[in-house]
């Protein structure tokens, strides 16, 4: 892989980047290839689900690819399209996930966000931990320092029950475009980090109208 024309944001020659993204669905399949393409050449993948057939039109899964383990299916369209070998990991999230510097959680129900929470949070060894949530057309990042007590209690107040969000129809839970936003913005998030550069705590993306916004923790 020739990366010279990104080295002014990011080189992998020179960058020893590691992540482990939880979930190879909507948000991980896509931040996981995008991550793969940007140079990071340690990727954990870890999930324990299978490709069904509504995977494929909004995940980075082939047709032929189905009843494959998600995390086998996906470490071979990654090596194939970019020579990055990933790590699969198929196991549930009880089972206790590899630490990376870098934790992706790319999961889709709140109580699993907690449970991985609860295996990072404190760690030193994980540098930061990146939230993706999506709800129909809209996305949300979380940028956290799990070490930063001041980023663990603004996080922290982000967590709710999954009775409290947002009940979508299936046929409105997830699209082409919108996993590769988010994938976009989990990119941003990790070349940033490895740049030295401020971490920003929450990104929110309307995809419908095409607003973002940025802030801080509001605890």
């Amino acid at each position: 892989m020739d990366y010279t024309r990104q080295r002014a944001w990011f080189d992998p020659s020179t960058t020893n980047a590691a992540a482990t993204i939880v979930g190879c669905g909507g948000i991980g399949s896509f931040a996981a290839f995008a991550l793969a393409k940007l140079g990071v050449q340690t990727l954990k993948l870890v999930d324990f689900d299978t490709v069904d057939r509504h995977n494929i039109p909004n995940q980075l899964f082939e047709p032929d690819q189905l009843g494959e383990l998600k995390v086998s299916a996906l470490a071979a369209n990654i090596s194939s399209a970019t020579g990055v070998y990933p790590i699969g990991v198929n196991a549930p999230l009880q089972d206790g996930v590899p630490r990376s510097p870098i934790v992706v959680s790319a999961l889709d129900s709140m109580a699993a966000r907690a449970d991985l929470w609860e295996q990072v949070r404190y760690k030193l060894d994980v540098r930061l931990f990146l939230d993706g949530r999506l709800g129909g057309e809209h996305v949300v990042l979380y940028s956290v320092d799990p070490s930063n007590p001041t980023d663990v209690a603004g996080y922290e107040a982000t967590l709710h029950s999954d009775a409290n969000g947002e009940d979508l129809p299936c046929t409105a839970r997830s699209i082409i475009d919108i996993g590769f936003a988010v994938g976009s913005l989990i990119t941003r998030a990790v070349r940033r980090y490895y740049a030295h550069e401020l971490a920003t705590p929450m990104v929110y993306l309307n995809q419908q109208t095409l607003d973002i916004f940025k802030g801080g923790w509001h605890t």
